[in-house]
């Protein structure tokens, strides 16, 4: 057992000491780890905080730009809430290319849907005559318009003589099948 000395002073002493040892120790043991575990959890919640925010603004970006892009599927495909609408939006597309190359558009039919990989594709024929730069324009604006169509079939002859107009510029008749795909249309 300790032995405490009889004088006031000392034992006035060792009882400072040894509070002060016991409250140390009490703090180290356990207000030092609560302290430490409420400044983590600050520090975590700063961090969540932070991802947080970049998490809203990236929502806020995706948001828009889902806004403005079509979706997955339909970019490249013509929209219609029937393949009858669609296929009316398709001949009008191509007719609007015929009249902007220069070309003679004579008819355009619609052709059965045909499916290609996981697609279906629906398809019309048009039938034109032109010079052969106004047949290579009309070939170019029908494959790099918006959405994607692409000739799979394309004849082409010489028109009769009495139907030119000038003699510098030979006129042609052509014929393409002009396909594209249908929106929301997996083949089966």
């Amino acid at each position: 057992m300790i032995r405490l000395p009889h004088d006031r002073r000392l034992r006035m002493l060792a009882f400072i000491v040894i509070n002060l040892s016991a409250a140390s120790l009490l703090y180290l043991a356990l207000v030092a780890p609560i302290l430490d575990y409420l400044k983590d959890g600050r520090a975590t919640l700063d961090l969540q905080r932070e991802f947080l925010e970049r998490t809203m603004k990236a929502t806020a970006q995706a948001t828009a730009i889902a806004a403005v892009a079509p979706r997955e599927g339909e970019r490249d495909a013509f929209p219609g809430a029937n393949e009858g609408a669609a296929n009316a939006a398709l001949q009008a597309k191509l007719k609007g290319i015929a009249e902007s190359s220069s070309v003679s558009l004579r008819s355009v039919r619609s052709l059965s849907i045909k499916s290609v990989e996981r697609l279906q594709m629906m398809g019309a024929r048009l039938e034109i005559s032109g010079s052969l730069p106004a047949i290579r324009r009309l070939i170019y604006g029908i494959e790099s318009a918006s959405p994607s169509m692409f000739v799979s079939t394309a004849i082409i002859r010489s028109a009769h003589l009495a139907q030119t107009d000038r003699a510098d510029e030979p006129m042609l008749d052509a014929q393409f099948d002009v396909f594209a795909a249908l929106t929301g249309r997996p083949a089966p």
